[in-house]
């Protein structure tokens, strides 16, 4: 059963329309963490929407054959079971990308490829082809470590809650204690992220006009467990290293 944190993609500054009454300590942040770390079992996914979707759908118009479009995200999985992680990353033409990470260590595969590529933190360390790392920050989310005291901007309605708003130059960059000038000032602005307020779980993220889209999954009832090939690579690669640093042979 999913949480219901879902926002209306192509509407959603329209969406937090119904704001609350202003308050003089709108930018004052509410007590308690602003953004919930992932809890130790849990499941979320996130969906991507950009601003050609709409264009492109009106329009009738084929995929792009541009590479660079047609490797932009369209929906991650992301599954937590203490320190095992994995995000499954569907593009936007259907292609699969996975990562295991296992703490500090990360297994990562495209679609079609026949074996993982181990990462490590140091990146000369890295097995296989050049890739990135790709660390997990301490809260689980990506690209969300801005999100704290001095980007908050204030707190509005949403349906029957509150969620919290941010800006990456926080109140004194969007002033939303006018109702009537909200929709327009959230639609106008570059990036934003929208917390809910009880469970401080991100709701949606807008960056560059790309509006990232958070639904949880009711969390995982048993650890995880790596694919059957990655489990079998990493058995190898472990026999091998123990073959490597084995004592050589006396010469007599």
């Amino acid at each position: 059963m999913k949480i219901l944190l879902f926002l209306p993609i192509l509407c959603l500054c329209a969406a937090f329309a119904r704001a609350q009454s202003p308050s003089p300590a709108a930018a004052n942040p509410p007590a308690g963490p602003l953004l919930r770390a992932v809890p130790d079992c849990s499941q979320w996914e996130i969906t991507f929407r950009y601003p050609d979707d709409r264009r492109s759908k009106e329009r009738g118009a084929p995929v792009q054959a541009d590479a660079s479009r047609n490797a932009r995200p369209r929906k991650t999985v992301t599954t937590k079971t203490g320190r095992i992680v994995h995000e499954q990353q569907t593009d936007v033409i259907d292609r699969v990308t996975e990562w295991w990470f296992d703490g500090p260590t990360q297994y990562y595969k495209t679609a079609g490829d026949a074996l993982w590529l181990q990462l490590l933190p140091d990146a000369h360390q890295s097995v296989g082809m050049a890739t990135t790392y790709r660390a997990l920050p301490p809260s689980g989310y990506h690209d969300l470590e801005w999100i704290n005291e001095t980007t908050y901007v204030g707190t509005i309605l949403y349906g029957q809650g509150n969620c919290l708003v941010f800006a990456p130059k926080g109140a004194r960059s969007l002033d939303l204690s006018d109702p009537a000038q909200r929709p327009k000032l959230l639609e106008a602005a570059h990036t934003l992220a929208y917390v809910d307020a009880d469970t401080r779980l991100p709701l949606a993220v807008k960056a560059g006009g790309v509006v990232r889209t958070f639904v949880f999954d009711a969390p995982p009832t048993q650890a995880q467990r790596f694919p059957a090939d990655l489990a079998e690579q990493i058995k190898k690669a472990g026999e091998g290293r123990a073959r490597l640093e084995l004592p050589a042979a006396r010469p007599y």
